[in-house]
């Protein structure tokens, strides 16, 4: 059951988030050979976008190259730790067709 009286209340004093911001952060280009079993870190601070107070979402655009794609793990951590998966590892993919 729903109680809609109190849902009705509830949205009488309601707070809604702020008007949506968009800040985009350009990463600097590493032209980098990672060797196997290494990892590259990248630290991209949002601070600089002035009225940007919360991330709802983050778009993230990569580009690489790789000659065995299977071994590829791409990551998101928040400030808060929180780590995403955007690429993960795929242990049953050992084609050297490569990663472009």
């Amino acid at each position: 059951m729903m109680d809609a009286y109190g849902m009705v209340q509830l949205a009488k004093n309601w707070t809604s988030v702020p008007t949506q911001r968009k800040c985009e952060v350009e990463a600097p280009h590493i032209d980098k050979l990672i060797p196997q079993k290494s990892f590259v870190t990248l630290e991209l601070e949002v601070k600089d976008c002035p009225g940007v107070n919360y991330l709802e979402h983050v778009q993230a655009k990569v580009s690489l190259t790789a000659d065995r794609r299977g071994e590829i793990e791409i990551y998101l951590t928040s400030p808060a730790g929180t780590k995403s998966t955007l690429l993960a590892q795929r242990p049953h993919d050992s084609s050297r067709s490569g990663f472009h």
